[in-house]
């Protein structure tokens, strides 16, 4: 009997684990279609980028870059390093600007207010639980303060 509710409860485990993997693509399908359906009407992806973004489109694209961001660490189940995200979001389309990408996302990522940066590990959402296996770890403190 216990075998039988032990099998039961890692199934059911299981199946959330999947359902939250689910959910982080369904999150990520729909930002992407705001995406698009918010740049239709407006100059081209390749045109935007091709002249100097006025301060409301930088904003904007930030913002979308930072929401992006977000549901890539929480579909990892685990913090990325700065160097992990700026590979997957360059993936998605999003644009860095700086001769050192990484840190001008770094900037971005304290700048926003909506990321925690674990010592050894990566960033991680604050409005989300870090994960058991990274409970252990320092918050790193910001400079920027």
């Amino acid at each position: 009997m216990d075998t039988l509710l032990k099998q039961m409860i890692e199934e059911r485990d299981a199946a959330a684990r999947q359902r939250d993997i689910f959910d982080a693509k369904v999150r990520t399908l729909n930002t992407l279609i705001h995406d698009y359906q918010n740049s239709l009407g407006r100059a081209s992806q390749s045109d935007l980028f091709g002249r100097v973004m006025s301060r409301a489109e930088r904003s904007e694209h930030v913002a979308n870059m930072m929401r992006a961001a977000e549901e890539l660490i929480l579909a990892a189940k685990r913090p990325l390093t700065r160097s992990e995200l700026q590979d997957a979001l360059e993936a998605r389309g999003y644009q860095i600007d700086g001769t050192d990408k990484a840190k001008v996302l770094g900037t971005n990522l304290w700048r926003s207010g909506r990321f925690r940066s674990i010592k050894g590990a990566g960033y991680w959402p604050k409005q989300s639980p870090l994960p058991a296996e990274y409970r252990e770890y320092e918050e790193r403190g910001s400079i920027i303060q």
